[in-house]
């Protein structure tokens, strides 16, 4: 079929041949590659942070709630 002829043609191009005037077009595409991971980094860590601060809340909250043992050894709650 056409889209396969046209797959084989994309898998067989060469620098010097296909793309010798592609060098802007490869440098935008790889920059934007770079941008956009750089982005999802920034992404990622600021959900680490939030995330970690989230954790450390619900385990405040928990302890809070835990039963409290009393000196006679009964437990008493909150």
């Amino acid at each position: 079929t056409c889209f396969q002829h046209k797959r084989t043609l994309n898998a067989e191009m060469s620098w010097g041949i296909e793309l010798w005037d592609q060098y802007d077009t490869i440098a935008t595409h790889t920059q934007k590659g770079i941008d956009f991971c750089e982005r999802f980094t920034h992404f990622l860590k600021d959900r680490c942070s939030i995330e970690l601060k989230y954790a450390s809340e619900l385990k405040k909250l928990v302890k809070n709630y835990q039963p409290k043992k009393e000196r006679r050894g009964r437990l008493s709650t909150v």
